[in-house]
């Protein structure tokens, strides 16, 4: 192979290394940034909130309760709000909205509503030591009527909560769904990141071995020139 040959060839070898170095770099800056996705969706799945199953003793609580009506319904204060104007002293005894709740046996459900009442308290347990003067005019649910004007003796009675606790169970199952769905999702997205990456690295040996050719041959090739050179020159000094 003659000079001219020889440094065109080289020329060429020169631009296909080149070329080759610039895809490797493709290839890595592919992967970095499958690696950053991947990142993201490991993150992402750190901060997923994990579904918790509600406690069935979180339903049982503590209420204030009392019997009235001909059929010794079973009634409970529920919650209780001050009244706009109200005057209460230090334990918080006085008038207050109160919502009244009881068992609606045949659906076994609770069933609520709001009246007025005086309550009274120890100044340290939040349940009332009595309920007086219950005020549920102008409601139309015989319940309610049944202890209007009442001042009923009372005492304290856990009361378990089904209903609720059913709904809270429904709305965790549902929010495990979803959860168990999104982590399908990004475990989905994960394999197919890590398919990418494995094409990518495949592509980055390939590269990596044609360019040790390319290298090789650069050197063959540069060696021919030298040779060539010194030739030429030894031929001139002859």
């Amino acid at each position: 192979m003659g000079i001219a040959a020889s440094q065109a060839r080289y020329l060429s070898l020169t631009a296909r290394k080149s070329n080759v170095e610039f895809q490797g770099q493709q290839v890595n800056q592919a992967r970095t940034n499958l690696a950053n996705e991947s990142a993201n969706i490991y993150n992402e799945m750190m901060m997923l909130k994990t579904p918790i199953v509600p406690s069935v003793y979180d339903y049982y609580d503590t209420k204030a309760a009392f019997t009235a009506g001909t059929d010794d319904q079973e009634y409970y204060v529920s919650k209780y709000t001050k009244i706009d104007g109200g005057v209460y002293d230090a334990n918080g005894n006085g008038r207050y909205e109160v919502t009244f709740q009881y068992s609606d046996d045949a659906n076994k459900t609770f069933q609520y509503f709001v009246g007025e009442a005086d309550l009274t308290f120890d100044g340290e347990s939040n349940i009332p030591l009595s309920v007086g003067n219950i005020d549920t005019s102008g409601l139309a649910d015989p319940k309610a009527i049944a202890i209007n004007n009442l001042s009923p003796s009372i005492y304290s009675k856990t009361v378990y909560d089904q209903a609720a606790y059913d709904e809270a169970l429904n709305a965790a199952d549902v929010e495990k769904a979803a959860y168990e769905q999104r982590i399908q999702e990004l475990h989905a997205r994960t394999e197919k990141l890590q398919i990418e990456d494995r094409t990518l690295e495949l592509q980055l040996r390939q590269l990596d071995t044609e360019q040790d050719a390319l290298q090789t041959e650069l050197d063959t090739v540069k060696k021919v020139i030298q040779e060539n050179v010194e030739k030429v020159f030894k031929t001139f000094q002859d």
